[in-house]
């Protein structure tokens, strides 16, 4: 089952709680290789940045074979649900 929240009660929530969002997409950022902290293993990673009818927002950072979920997008809305 899925608990969407709203982007103005993320701020309210711990940063260990997993969430579900469903926003419209906002800007897409290009990949970007990055080294991982711990294991300075290569990366990619890129951020896209997410709103609701409210006009606020929140920025989610997409790692690994993820960052292709958001390539020629064909519809404007975005579902991150944590697995």
């Amino acid at each position: 089952m899925y608990h969407f929240v709203e982007i103005t009660k993320v701020k309210e929530l711990s940063k260990e709680k997993l969430i579900d969002v469903a926003r419209v997409v906002h800007e897409v950022t290009s990949v970007m290789t990055v080294a991982v902290k711990n294991t300075n293993e290569k990366t990619d990673m890129r951020h896209v940045t997410l709103v609701d009818r409210s006009g606020a927002s929140i920025r989610v950072t997409l790692w690994g074979k993820d960052t292709k979920l958001v390539d020629n997008l064909d519809h404007p809305v975005l579902y991150v649900i944590p697995t």
